[in-house]
């Protein structure tokens, strides 16, 4: 199961996060994209499949133009592996706070998945 991807965000987010055999992973990119240079989508996938894959296309095809840049922070490209919600949460914090772009929601559903292990 994945928490987030690079794509999230509308291919903002700088971590993919998610579950596997020897628990959950965490890899930090090295190279992001200017903030504001890719498209939003803002309809969903469930309640709009027609206007979702419109928008979904011209973001796509703007990625195509869109250099990355190096983000220059002391963990990119690093990866990680913890044993619980709880602390996947306090690295993901740390890598905010740092300057790293991690959904919020992301933190948040790991803290609430700690409380009930």
């Amino acid at each position: 199961m994945s928490y987030c991807r690079w794509s999230s965000m509308d291919w903002m987010c700088d971590v993919y996060v998610y579950e596997s055999d020897d628990g959950l992973e965490v890899h930090v990119a090295s190279h992001r994209r200017p903030e504001g240079s890719v498209p939003t989508v803002t309809a969903s996938l469930f309640t709009d499949p027609g206007e979702f894959a419109r928008q979904h296309d011209v973001q796509m095809a703007a990625l195509k133009g869109v250099p990355l840049y190096v983000i220059g922070l002391s963990r990119d490209g690093q990866s990680y592996t913890v044993q619980s919600p709880g602390e996947c949460a306090d690295l993901l914090e740390d890598l905010s706070s740092e300057g790293y772009k991690v959904p919020d929601d992301v933190i948040a559903e790991l803290r609430s998945e700690s409380v009930t292990q």
